[in-house]
């Protein structure tokens, strides 16, 4: 019995250092990360954001305090923090100061207000995206100070109704959009400062030519979009350009 009781205890402490040792191997590393992502939540959309993270090959933190979640993090390598998300500690122990934008998954609206809170008043310039459980949350959120607010359940009532009416729409989306496997992907890059891309026209920017990429749409500042823009368009910093283009591209793409 004691010999019994000795190796209980001995397993235990074990599986305490090893943990421990884990957690500060993690807070080192987390520590060392910039213009990183951090998720609230791995529920089953934070799960689905985190394989959207590490397909696009985006570092990324996330925050959990479900004992079977955090042990299948722990085991799958996935960084994470162990806590409350809408503790402002918790939140700089995953570096929000440093980060380039948090998704906040959690089942409660409340906890997401609180989070998108506290996120911004620790990080003015993070984007936040947040998610609703309806409409009416949705605007509390927005006033609260996230940039984006999503609806789970009117997004998947959306995208029935267009496989309903417009299934080669649908088919588009699929292929192009959330397709895990794609070959093609929509996205978007910004014209910066000191781009080369600055002052001239879609024409003179040779995008297609160099990559294959094809203009959807032009964002500008203002937040006005011009859909199938000319070749004549002239190009500004702060310009947000909506591409499609070959995966392998938009590495490069995302440093022109």
């Amino acid at each position: 019995m004691a010999w019994a009781a000795e190796s209980m205890v001995k397993a235990l402490l074990e599986d305490h250092i090893r943990h421990a040792w884990w957690r500060r191997r993690m807070e080192r590393v987390i520590d060392r990360l910039s213009n990183h992502y951090i998720v609230c939540g791995f529920g089953r959309m934070g799960a689905q954001i985190g394989r959207e993270l590490t397909r696009r090959e985006l570092a990324f933190v996330v925050i959990e305090r479900d004992p079977i979640v955090l042990d299948m993090l722990r085991a799958n390598g996935v960084l994470h923090i162990e806590g409350d998300a809408t503790s402002d500690s918790i939140l700089l122990t995953a570096g929000v100061s440093h980060a380039r934008g948090l998704a906040t998954a959690l089942s409660g609206d409340a906890d997401n207000a609180l989070v998108v809170i506290s996120a911004k008043g620790l990080n003015p310039y993070l984007q936040v995206v947040a998610r609703a459980s309806s409409r009416e949350m949705e605007a509390k959120l927005l006033r609260a100070g996230a940039d984006r607010v999503v609806t789970p359940y009117t997004i998947a009532g959306q995208r029935m109704a267009l496989g309903l009416l417009q299934p080669a729409v649908n088919e588009f989306l699929n292929s192009v959009v959330f397709d895990a496997e794609k070959h093609t992907e929509l996205g978007e890059i910004e014209v910066r400062e000191h781009s080369e891309y600055v002052g001239r026209t879609l024409r003179e920017s040779r995008l297609r030519e160099r990559w294959g990429a094809i203009v959807v749409a032009i964002k500008y500042q203002g937040g006005e979009f011009i859909l199938s823009p000319s070749a004549d368009t002239i190009l500004g910093c702060g310009d947000m350009l909506i591409l499609v283009a070959s995966a392998s591209c938009w590495q490069e793409l995302q440093h022109v």
